[in-house]
């Protein structure tokens, strides 16, 4: 699958791009077109605030806050230490070494003053060592997954500045510190994002970062709800209203192509796999669903499936009643989909959400209309269980989404 990013990179990331293909289709569609400051609703964990918050402020060079922030973090062990060093390590590419090397030094006093405290915290996984071999073609790849790309170019033969400067893209920043573990590409992508809103006048890379922040997993929802006024509590109002122009031209770009996630692309993604039609529940959903069981429940285990929807798929309204206990729990592995309470807002469903939902409560799940999805879903045992089927989700209602 082909796809571009919607903003102009800068030379540094347009010359690692050379040779890939124009004709291109645009990346994944945010859900929808506009940002706005003030929304409440969505979800951003406690990880990508600690996140936004310590990578853009490193690049701010706000020390002393920034201390604060990493000794917080610390503390509630949100991030370990080596994952912060990872955030400290990776400003360099975009803020210099200065920057990085005085976050490195904030991390150091706030691990001293933590020790002294007798204050607990994790100083996580040492890292991996990264590709030695190939370090060209690795990033490259890095890029193409990160940004939706498929870039096929070769290393470059010629010495020039343009040429140098592709090769250090590639093989350095993408190949070298990019695949370092401790950070995700996820994780990276909105520190990145959170590093660049925070030094301003560098908007072609905020918005290439930002549609590289989403394509790996951070909705555009997301972003403006949660991520917007974390960068006005770090880095001013000003910053977070530049960061919401460049967001909101990104979701636009977005909004306006057609791009559905592949099915082959989703079963790379899918641990569990995609599994059979779901015929037996077919005239409960729109569009197709998939079923993949995990236990073998007609032996007596306890039934444990993956439920798969392509693009545009969902189960109708329906509830699961009980008199005690019941339920269902639903933990999202692959792809974007969305969960609803009758009467409530949408939850946008990326890998690794858990939903709880109650007894006797009113609800649908199922796929985003650009993505395959999957979760992993049981109902916790109960009295006087049953599931009721109620009426289908209209196109109306899901287009809204």
């Amino acid at each position: 699958m082909k796809r571009i990013i919607p903003i102009a990179f800068s030379v540094l990331l347009l010359a690692s791009c050379r040779g890939a293909e124009k004709d291109t289709t645009a990346q994944k569609s945010a859900s929808h077109g506009g940002t706005n400051m003030e929304q409440t609703t969505h979800s951003f964990s406690e990880r990508e605030s600690a996140i936004t918050r310590i990578a853009s402020l490193a690049a701010a060079g706000e020390i002393e806050r920034l201390t604060v922030q990493m000794e917080n973090a610390l503390s509630a062990k949100t991030l370990s230490q080596n994952e912060i060093g990872e955030i400290c390590l990776q400003l360099y590419a975009y803020a210099g070494f200065p920057r990085s090397l005085n976050a490195q030094n904030a991390l150091a006093s706030a691990v001293k003053t933590l020790t002294e405290n007798g204050t607990a915290f994790e100083a996580g996984n040492e890292p991996d060592s990264v590709p030695t071999d190939n370090r060209y073609d690795n990033g490259r790849e890095v890029i193409n997954r990160i940004f939706g790309m498929d870039a096929k170019q070769s290393r470059p033969e010629a010495n020039g500045y343009t040429a140098t400067t592709d090769i250090f893209l590639k093989e350095h920043l993408f190949n070298d510190i990019t695949s370092r573990n401790n950070l995700n590409e996820k994780d990276r992508e909105l520190a990145t994002s959170s590093m660049l809103a925070a030094l301003g006048n560098v908007n072609p890379q905020l918005g290439a970062h930002i549609a590289g922040t989403i394509h790996t997993g951070t909705s555009a929802d997301d972003l403006a709800a949660h991520w917007i006024p974390l960068i006005s509590e770090t880095c001013g109002l000003a910053a977070a209203k530049n960061a919401e122009t460049v967001l909101s031209a990104v979701s636009k770009t977005h909004a306006e192509t057609s791009y559905k996630m592949t099915r082959g692309e989703f079963e790379t993604l899918d641990p569990f796999g995609t599994g059979n039609p779901n015929t037996a529940f077919a005239k409960y959903f729109i569009g197709n669903s998939y079923l993949k069981p995990l236990t073998n429940f007609q032996n007596g285990e306890f039934p444990l499936f993956n439920v798969s929807f392509e693009p545009g798929c969902r189960n109708n309204w329906h509830i699961h009643h009980a008199t005690k206990g019941g339920g269902q729990i639903l933990i999202c592995t692959a792809g974007s989909g969305w969960y609803q309470e009758w009467g409530k807002d949408p939850v946008s469903l990326e890998p690794g959400k858990v939903i709880v939902i109650p007894a006797n409560v009113k609800h649908w799940h199922g796929a985003k209309k650009d993505s395959w999805f999957s979760h992993i879903t049981f109902e916790p045992a109960g009295e006087n269980t049953s599931n009721e089927w109620l009426e289908a989700v209209t196109d109306e209602e899901y287009g809204k989404l």
